[in-house]
């Protein structure tokens, strides 16, 4: 809700059809909510005729999960389908400029992972994990539709990590706990993205209309083992398979938000490189990586503590 609340304040932004299952408990000047559940096979047929009677120029596509379902079937239809849904709504309705927030783990992490990857590097995601694929296959949609509809401007944001002690995603809770498991001999290099400036990101592509598919990540990196010391996190370095076995009984009984699939991004790097968005969209985030932790843990402890 924050990059709505930022398009809302903006004068050149006439009306926002806010489109979801729960209608925001924000009110909004230029907002009006709209229920859509993407789950649903007539999902595209709503979209179009709510595109049509507010005569739609710009769709932002975030319809995605923040954790792993644990109805993979009912996550794909949400995610694959619905974005399929998506856009075929977009081409019927004539939408002039299409928006996906996408993030930057569809690059997926390898041992032969780049140090920074670039826009145009392959995406081969994590094939075990369907959360994963499913955010891969909307990406890899979203650019076929570019190709096929060149009259509609198409932008691809691939967000980073972002972390918040507002947000509760599978990240948050992990690196908030005060023993965290770590998988013994790796130490990857992470991003972590400000919430405000993931919004002004967004904001900025709509309100220019800038095509393009874009890395939205700050400058810096920092290990895991960094993060877990400016948190004063006590690290429990585990052997993989133990941890792997480990993590698989306690996602089958529901006592960790992380399923054993994303092992992975606890063992390899998948940092993206800025570059792009900083030439093209002249945006650079204004916070790092260590300064989105360090408040991040911050603003943690003073929750727990009535600060």
């Amino acid at each position: 809700m924050r990059s709505v609340s930022l398009l809302d304040t903006n004068p050149e932004i006439e009306k926002m059809i806010l489109c979801d299952i729960l209608r925001p408990t924000q009110m909004f000047e230029r907002g009006q909510f709209e229920h859509l559940d993407l789950a649903l096979p007539d999902s595209g047929d709503t979209l179009i005729q709510i595109m049509n009677r507010e005569k739609i120029d710009t769709v932002v596509h975030g319809a995605f999960l923040a954790n792993p379902a644990r109805d993979p079937a009912w996550a794909h239809e949400l995610e694959a389908i619905g974005s399929m849904h998506v856009l075929d709504a977009c081409a019927a309705a004539g939408v002039k400029h299409l928006v996906l927030k996408s993030t930057t783990m569809v690059y997926g992490a390898h041992p032969d992972t780049p140090a920074f990857l670039e826009e145009d590097h392959d995406l081969r995601g994590d094939p075990t994990s369907r959360w994963v694929h499913d955010k891969l296959q909307a990406d890899k949609h979203v650019q076929a539709f570019a190709v096929e509809h060149p009259e509609v401007k198409v932008t691809i944001l691939r967000f980073g990590t972002v972390l918040a002690p507002s947000i509760t995603d599978y990240m948050a809770r992990y690196l908030g706990r005060s023993v965290v498991p770590t998988v013994a001999g790796f130490d990857p290099v992470l991003q972590f993205l400000d919430l405000d400036d993931a919004a002004e990101a967004l904001r900025r592509v709509v309100v220019n209309r800038q095509p393009g598919v874009f890395n939205i990540v700050p400058e810096d990196v920092l290990p895991l083992s960094a993060v877990l010391r400016l948190g004063q996190r006590i690290p429990i370095p585990v052997p993989r398979s133990v941890f792997n076995g480990l993590s698989q009984a306690l996602w089958r009984a529901q006592l960790v938000d992380m399923p054993p699939r994303f092992l992975d991004y606890l063992c390899y790097s998948w940092t993206a490189d800025p570059g792009r968005a900083r030439k093209q969209l002249d945006f650079r985030a204004r916070r790092s990586s260590r300064s989105v932790v360090t408040a991040f843990y911050q603003d943690t402890h003073q929750q727990r503590h009535g600060v």
